[in-house]
């Protein structure tokens, strides 16, 4: 693919460019690397397969930097993309679309998707291992990996720890705030923040099981 610029809008031709034959030949004449040519270097490359009938609502590499996973409607669907070949490795047909997903390690192989008819899907290598209903409507989920609690928000003020060692949830931390929207983790503090409705944000600290502020 090549790109170009006029008056200061970018134009993507996806039918020009060389391949990767042509471009090893030029390598050999000019007698240098491969990488050493600015084309190839600056090259954008299109991963196949990556569209959806409708959108495309998530998207996540994993920590390998190896994996690219994807959800999208409709139908709700979940596609595994191979970043080294540009191609899919696999897709999944899901019952009900995705609010938020998670890899619960450093690859594709366990992911755990919140969904929009309030189950929480865990899936392995092979496809679903297992599913959970929460008792409201999920909006956000982290995963927290110090106690290998998957923390979820949505419509109540409860915020809901799904616990995958002991495979059973927590008891809920509950907020001030009568509905939650969204939530974050800091590695560094072992602390989530969670955002209201009501505008205000919350941190809770998991070493004291408590709101630190």
């Amino acid at each position: 693919m090549k790109v170009s610029e006029l008056n200061g809008v970018k134009i993507y031709d996806l039918s020009s460019g060389r391949s990767l034959p042509e471009y090893m030949e030029e390598a050999k004449k000019r007698k240098v690397k491969l990488k050493q040519l600015e084309d190839y270097a600056t090259r954008i490359d299109l991963i196949q397969d990556l569209d959806y009938p409708v959108s495309c609502q998530r998207l996540r590499v994993s920590q390998d930097g190896h994996f690219m996973m994807t959800t999208g409607v409709y139908p709700p669907k979940i596609k595994i993309f191979e970043t080294a070949d540009l191609s899919m490795k696999c897709e999944r047909g899901i019952d009900s679309e995705v609010v938020q997903f998670q890899s619960l390690g450093t690859d594709y192989s366990k992911i755990a998707f919140l969904c929009a008819d309030r189950n929480i899907e865990l899936h392995a290598q092979y496809g679903r291992h297992f599913k959970i209903r929460i008792p409201k409507f999920g909006r956000d989920m982290i995963y927290q990996p110090y106690t290998c609690d998957l923390v979820t928000v949505g419509a109540t003020n409860e915020i809901y720890r799904l616990n995958l060692d002991l495979g059973r949830f927590q008891s809920p931390f509950e907020s001030l705030s009568e509905e939650l929207t969204c939530i974050d983790f800091s590695h560094e503090l072992n602390t989530i923040a969670v955002g209201g409705v009501d505008g205000k944000v919350e941190f809770w600290d998991f070493d004291q099981k408590n709101c630190a502020a």
